[in-house]
C-alpha cells in the first residue's frame, strides 16, 4: 500500500494506490476524506508498504496521520448538521437507521451529541429514555466513531457524557444497549465502565451476520430481588 495525502489551504486531495495487505487502511482514509472534504487537515505522508504506523501528537493513533493537538469536544445535534450524523452512522455501523430515528434524535437534547476531534466530526452518541416495569432506563441507541479515530479517548468522552447525565438526574435505574455478539472490542469497552451482559437476543439484527446481540446493562440503583428478571421478561 502506498498512500499520499496532500494538504492545501482550500482543498484536500487524496490519492491511494491500493495493494495487499492494507486495503482496509486506505478505505478508511477515503471515508474520512469523503465525509469531511476541506474540514480535514492532512500533511504529506509517505510510508513503507510493510509498516503502517499511526501517529498522534508524540506517538500514537493510527494511519500515519500526525496530529498537532488532541482536542476532543462534544457538540449538539441540530437540523443544520443532522446530515453529518447520517453520514457518520452509514460509515460506522453495519445497520441503517430510518428517518424517524433522526427525527427523534433532534428531540432528545443532551442525549445526542456529535464528537469532534480537532474540530472534525468523527463520531456520535444517540440515546433515548425508556420507561418499563416501573423503571426509568437510558438506552444507548448508537455510540461510535470512525475507525481511524478509535482508541483516542473519543468513545470514553461520549460514554462519560451519558453517564454524567444519568448521575446528575439521579432517577435512572440503569443504562443499557445492544451489541453484536462478535464485537468483542465494544463488549470489553463497556465492561470497563461496569456494564454486564444480562441477556443474548437471538436474531436481533436483520440482514447482517452474526444476527445475535448481547444486552449490556449498567445498574445505577440497587435492584430489588427479581427486578432484573422482570425487565428481561418485558423485553422479550
Amino acid at each position: 500500500l502506498v498512500s499520499s495525502l496532500y494538504e492545501r489551504t482550500d482543498d484536500v486531495v487524496a490519492k491511494a494506490v491500493i495493494g495487499s495487505p492494507g486495503a482496509s487502511v486506505a478505505r478508511d482514509l477515503r471515508c474520512v476524506i469523503c465525509l469531511y472534504g476541506t474540514q480535514a487537515q492532512w500533511r504529506l505522508l509517505t510510508e513503507s508498504p510493510s509498516r503502517h504506523s499511526w501517529e498522534r501528537g508524540r506517538a500514537h493513533a493510527r494511519c500515519g496521520v500526525t496530529w498537532c493537538s488532541s482536542r476532543i469536544e462534544l457538540g449538539d445535534v441540530t437540523p443544520h448538521n443532522i446530515k453529518q450524523l447520517k453520514r457518520l452512522n452509514q460509515v460506522i455501523f453495519p445497520v441503517s437507521y430510518n428517518d424517524k430515528f433522526y427525527k427523534d434524535v433532534l428531540e432528545v437534547g443532551e442525549l445526542a451529541k456529535l464528537a469532534y476531534f480537532n474540530d472534525i466530526a468523527v463520531g456520535a452518541v444517540c440515546c433515548r429514555v425508556d420507561h418499563s416495569q416501573n423503571q426509568k432506563r437510558l438506552y444507548i441507541m448508537t455510540l461510535g466513531c470512525l475507525a481511524p479515530y478509535r482508541r483516542l479517548g473519543i468513545g470514553t468522552k461520549m460514554l462519560n457524557h451519558v453517564l454524567n447525565i444519568c448521575e446528575k438526574d439521579g432517577t435512572f435505574d440503569n443504562i443499557y444497549l445492544h451489541v453484536q455478539i462478535s464485537n468483542e472490542s465494544a463488549i470489553d469497552f463497556y465492561r470497563k465502565f461496569g456494564f454486564e451482559i444480562i441477556e443474548t437476543k437471538k436474531n436481533y439484527y436483520k440482514r447482517i451476520e452474526p444476527a445475535d446481540a448481547h444486552v449490556l446493562q449498567k445498574n445505577l440503583k440497587i435492584s430489588s430481588p427479581g427486578q432484573n428478571a422482570d425487565v428481561l421478561k418485558s423485553e422479550n
